[in-house]
């Protein structure tokens, strides 16, 4: 679905709301997790996320931005900040495609690294409506401690043609792929048992 005008004016300026930063908080255990990646030899991001169902409100606790790195490397920094090993991540569709210089593909080489991928949904104007929505809803909060993703937010805009600009995004698209991507949240299957076995469903 694209954004006309006027959606497109109050997407940017919904991305300037500094309310949407707040002090960590404790996430608790049951809560749904969620994380994105975006994949580049410049810069290569990720994003951890937390959902309280219960109030259907979304907390982004976690980054990870290195540039000119390795897979391997990049695998080690995002497997620590997660919060279990095997949880899925959405990363860019394109990392699925072939690498013209080897024939091997991001996707795989990550997998094989260790990681648990699905393919993000990359729809940008759907996902920009998306987090749009969570965001003048106030069901989204973002860590004060994510400080590149608050440096992208403020650099986040459109050219005169009414394009994404492309440079400085990597957070911002990971924010899309986890926002919108259906699936990306899920609880750690022990916790569900155990709040089942207590009652609290």
């Amino acid at each position: 679905m694209a954004l006309d005008v006027v959606q497109t004016r109050e997407c940017l300026r919904a991305f300037n709301l500094e309310r949407l930063f707040i002090e960590p908080i404790k996430i608790p255990e049951y809560w749904a997790r969620g994380w994105a990646m975006d994949v580049g030899w410049n810069r290569t991001a990720g994003l951890v996320g937390a959902w309280d169902e219960d109030a259907d409100h979304y907390y982004l606790t976690h980054e990870y931005y290195v540039g000119e790195a390795k897979p391997i490397e990049h695998a080690h920094g995002l497997r620590a900040m997660l919060p279990w090993r095997d949880l899925d991540g959405c990363i860019d569709p394109a990392a699925e495609h072939s690498n013209l210089k080897d024939g091997t593909k991001l996707k795989d080489d990550y997998e094989d690294l260790g990681l648990f991928l699905i393919l993000a949904n990359n729809a940008v104007a759907d996902g920009i409506h998306t987090v749009l929505t969570l965001m003048q809803g106030g069901q989204l909060s973002i860590f004060s401690t994510l400080t590149n993703l608050r440096t992208e937010k403020r650099l986040y805009r459109r050219n005169e043609k009414g394009k994404i600009v492309k440079e400085n995004d990597h957070l911002m698209d990971c924010m899309r792929y986890l926002l919108n991507t259906p699936g990306a949240f899920r609880t750690r299957p022990i916790q569900r048992a155990q709040r089942q076995t207590h009652g609290e469903w």
